[in-house]
């Protein structure tokens, strides 16, 4: 850090506010254009401020598997937004290879992993393929200190257009876009990491969330709506049944299955142009997930 530098200060910060946002159906710019888009972003998707110094250090963090369309188009939307909130910050894109279910959950425990052993961010988002923000007034960084000297998770998709702008009604709803300090995330164990397939993983992290005394944070929900990209839904899991059993059990595994139980193979960890790409090998369902049914 270049302590020489004054903090940034966030009422100069060059924000637009309602942004426009390309249709679904557009073709995605190449990974070259958004590069040559955002010149200040350096290789790994990193960039601090030129001239001041951000209050922020944030890791974005993009569990991917066969949406490359999207994390285009996600790449090309999110950077200058990020620029423009004066944050430090790097893109980490966490990409599972082929042969076994995708477990979007582990791919999120291992992209805090990877991004720990790079520099100490004092702030972690979760983020989906599929989402983009309507408004650069909703802050991509972790919620100040309340008075009492703690903050808690926050939960920033809390409206997005599928579902008409409004949440859903189910008080577990902790998907989408989620931000967590290194502190909290440490606390509630990260995700689970036995989720395969789609569902139930945001639910259980709110469960987890809310055992270790945590309220989740679904304030400026006028200010954080978000536009979800239109693709084909994904088929059937076919480990449904299971999922919730194992929702059930959630709080009774919490303190062995998460970050204290992960396990991967590290495949590749390059640099590219606008983000860091993680390619790991997960596995798949195991004996001891079977047992636990």
């Amino acid at each position: 850090d270049d302590v020489t530098l004054d903090f940034c200060e966030p009422g100069k910060a060059k924000l637009k506010g309602q942004l426009e946002i390309a249709p679904s159906a557009a073709a995605p710019p190449s990974y070259d254009v958004i590069g040559k888009s955002n010149l200040e972003v350096t290789p790994g998707g990193k960039y601090r401020p030129p001239n001041c110094r951000s209050r922020h250090k944030v890791a974005v963090i993009i569990p991917h598997r066969d949406r490359e369309a999207h994390l285009k188009h996600l790449l090309s939307h999110l950077h200058p937004i990020l620029q423009r909130q004066q944050l430090e910050y790097t893109v980490y894109v966490v990409h599972q290879i082929h042969g076994s279910l995708f477990n979007r959950a582990m791919l999120m425990n291992v992209g805090f992993a990877q991004a720990s052993l790079d520099n100490n961010y004092d702030c972690f988002i979760f983020h989906d393929v599929d989402l983009l923000l309507e408004s650069d007034r909703c802050g991509y960084h972790c919620p100040k200190l309340s008075e009492h000297g703690r903050s808690n998770p926050k939960h920033l998709s809390v409206a997005v257009d599928k579902f008409d702008d409004v949440m859903p009604t189910y008080r577990y709803v902790f998907g989408g876009v989620s931000i967590f300090t290194r502190e909290q995330f440490l606390s509630v164990n990260g995700f689970s990491n036995l989720y395969w397939g789609w569902g139930a993983e945001d639910d259980d992290l709110f469960l987890r969330t809310w055992r270790k005394g945590y309220k989740v944070d679904r304030t400026d929900t006028e200010k954080c709506s978000f536009r979800m990209i239109s693709h084909s839904h994904d088929r059937d899991n076919p480990m449904s049944a299971m999922r919730y059993l194992l929702l059930k059990q959630s709080l009774q595994r919490q303190n062995e299955d998460g970050l204290s139980s992960l396990r991967y193979r590290l495949i590749s960890k390059t640099r590219g142009r606008v983000f860091t790409n993680v390619t790991v090998d997960v596995g798949g369902p195991t004996p001891k997930f079977i047992e636990l049914m």
